[in-house]
């Protein structure tokens, strides 16, 4: 498992990842749900989604070799176009440290909408969903109606303090489904460093047990 000086010393893209704490806590979160599957939404240099690798290759010794990958991550071709070399550079960073994990991911491009109805339509279902794609509300609002379908138990959304859009939807959500939403001081970065700059990391939320959620729901809407 990576630390956080480990995780600062990755490419960020210049973009508005999540501090290597917040990385930190998403595999920390995938040890304690241990999902069978996760789809993830917007791969970008692949620090979340190595991250998450990474966790899983502790249990991954008692799958079978031929099991086949156990995330599904997924990007915009311009995603791939603005953010592959860094995404093979953490590849080959993490993959030296972590051996385990590779064969653990599946790569897509594609817009999410496409790529995770084709997943919904094949019967595909993921345990735990990462949404950190497109950051308008009406993808967001989708992301999160096709992360449903897909039925996990829980669902981690990205940007959900510093974004409008995305901040609106969770708070509806919020309104729904029992979520808790933790972001950390950016500790990790070094000043002038890619995010550097900003006091806190952007923010995640966690929704869980949303198996139960709709359990419920069915039960009292039974006359």
């Amino acid at each position: 498992m990576l630390d956080a000086s480990q995780i600062a010393s990755l490419d960020f893209g210049q973009g508005n990842a999540c501090t290597p704490e917040e990385y930190l806590f998403l595999s920390a979160l995938v040890r304690l749900v241990a999902p069978r599957s996760i789809v993830e939404i917007g791969t970008s240099t692949g620090i979340g989604t190595l991250m998450m690798a990474a966790a899983l290759a502790d249990t991954a010794a008692e799958r079978p070799a031929d099991a086949g990958p156990r995330i599904v991550t997924i990007d915009l071709p311009l995603g791939r176009a603005t953010f592959g070399d860094g995404l093979t550079r953490n590849r080959a960073t993490v993959e030296r440290l972590v051996p385990g994990i590779a064969g653990l991911v599946d790569y897509r491009l594609g817009e999410s909408h496409a790529v995770l109805d084709a997943l919904i339509a094949a019967g595909y279902q993921a345990d735990l969903v990462f949404i950190d794609g497109g950051h308008t509300e009406a993808v967001v609002r989708g992301d999160w109606a096709r992360a449903l379908a897909l039925r996990p138990r829980t669902i981690v959304l990205h940007d959900t303090v510093h974004l409008a859009d995305v901040a609106r939807v969770v708070g509806e959500l919020s309104a729904q489904y029992p979520g808790v939403t933790i972001t950390y001081p950016r500790r990790g970065l070094p000043d002038g460093a890619p995010g550097g700059s900003a006091a806190f990391g952007t923010g995640l939320t966690i929704f869980s047990n949303l198996e139960h959620v709709e359990a419920a729901r069915a039960q009292s809407a039974r006359p």
